[in-house]
């Protein structure tokens, strides 16, 4: 009889000591911190080509997780539940999805949103598994996505495989996974990518056009919208980055279609970048950086030594910033923040 109680007196500690660690992790299903994933995609300007190792995803991170960590210290929440909030909110993803020297074409492939063709039979003998690939975008117009060491997992047609790009001969290649029989790939096949779902965008950040890739404004914004899921787009939680090259005049067509297109979910960074915001970040401004700025140019300032395109720390903090202070405008952090507000009540 007393092995029995004592027996009891255990279940019932574990009991509730499993009641209590899964109560104060839980709190109430409505108020995890279900903390969203971010994707930016881009060229070199999203890799952070220029600075001495930052990049404006890092910088957003930061600012990020910084606030959401003050916002749970204002809220005056303590003990077991602040080390578990102030946790979770180090977990936050932002995945820096920059491709160095990429078009819009070739970026909106990664993302899935721009179709990719084969332009050529590819014929497989029993045995062979790897073939030249030659493709196209959805128009005909030439797409280089994936420029990297990398084999990328990818279906093309039904056959699933994996697409490498080789440096040596500027040649793409494609292993097909099973091989033991003959198989044709006729030209017209789709390529997709595969593993896309990971990302399963809760935010998505779009910052391209440096590198061409588009026809006209149009153009450009029927390949970015092509890479926003649809319920993101309905939701509005996306951003829009404008290119940040030219002056104000020479951009003015450019800029005026985006914002009629996305209105708030669209940053003019060449307009922030190259006005008064720049002293808030740069300690001193030469004269050719106020030449500059009064045209509505990017200034050298921001700009890496030598450079007339890719960024130094305080061009990518600025875009860090800017990016911060409009998702917060927008809303994009409300419901994190009033799972916040719950655990203190």
């Amino acid at each position: 009889m007393k092995k029995i109680i004592i027996g009891l007196m255990a279940t019932a500690i574990v009991a509730t000591v499993t009641f209590y660690v899964f109560s104060v992790l839980n709190k109430d299903e409505e108020k995890y911190l279900d903390l969203p994933n971010i994707v930016c995609w881009g060229d070199s300007l999203t890799v952070g080509v220029g600075s001495t190792g930052t990049n404006y995803p890092d910088n957003l991170y930061e600012r990020l997780t910084g606030y959401l960590k003050k916002y749970v210290e204002e809220a005056g929440i303590t003990g077991d539940n602040k080390k578990i909030l102030l946790s979770e909110i180090k977990k936050l993803q932002i995945i820096n999805e920059g491709w160095s020297g990429e078009t819009t074409l070739a970026i909106g492939a990664r993302a899935g949103g721009i179709e990719l063709l084969t332009t050529s039979d590819m014929q497989f003998a029993s045995w062979e598994k790897e073939k030249e690939i030659l493709f196209c975008a959805y128009d005909q117009r030439v797409a280089e996505p994936w420029h990297g060491d990398d084999a990328i997992s990818v279906m093309v047609g039904e056959t699933e495989g994996i697409l490498r790009f080789n440096s040596d001969d500027f040649r793409y290649y494609f292993t097909r996974k099973d091989a033991g029989s003959e198989l044709l790939i006729p030209a017209g096949t789709t390529i997709s990518p595969l593993g896309l779902e990971r990302y399963d965008d809760d935010i998505t950040i779009i910052f391209m056009g440096q590198n061409g890739g588009y026809l006209d404004a149009q153009d450009l914004i029927n390949q970015q919208k092509s890479m926003i899921p649809e319920e993101i787009y309905e939701k509005g939680h996306y951003l829009i980055l404008g290119i940040t090259s030219g002056t104000r005049e020479e951009r003015q067509e450019l800029e005026g279609a985006m914002e009629a297109e996305y209105g708030d979910n669209y940053i003019n960074l060449r307009e922030y970048m190259s006005g008064e915001s720049v002293a808030d970040f740069v300690t001193e401004l030469s004269a050719e950086d106020r030449e500059q700025m009064a045209i509505g140019q990017v200034p050298a300032c921001l700009l890496a030594e030598g450079d007339t395109i890719h960024f130094n720390e305080h061009g990518y903090e600025m875009i860090g910033y800017a990016v911060f202070v409009r998702m917060l405008e927008l809303g994009f952090f409300e419901e994190i923040e009033a799972k916040i507000n719950a655990f203190a009540q």
